[in-house]
């Protein structure tokens, strides 16, 4: 024989609190979400200078000063590289 099916407020009551167990609430998420985001531009801004000191010249004046396009585009592309491999490392 089969069990008699738990009422539906009880099945109700039982998955609100699965949910608040399994989820943070929104200010812990925000709070989550700015963490990542500054850690984030960090170690993006931190890929670019790393690069700019493995490389002959001074990327930063090349791009600033000279208007050249092509470190600009160089710049950019690192920065896109490290903020891509950031992006996976926070999704897991």
């Amino acid at each position: 024989m089969n069990p008699a099916p738990p009422p539906t407020d009880q099945i109700a009551t039982a998955a609100l609190e699965a949910l608040h167990q399994s989820h943070p609430s929104i200010p812990q998420s925000l709070g989550l979400i700015a963490i990542y985001a500054l850690a984030g531009v960090l170690v993006a801004v931190l890929g670019y200078k790393l690069f700019d000191l493995c490389t002959p010249g001074d990327l930063h004046k090349e791009i600033i000063e000279n208007r050249n396009v092509a470190a600009a585009i160089i710049g950019a592309a690192i920065i896109v590289g490290v903020c891509i491999l950031v992006a996976a490392s926070i999704m897991g």
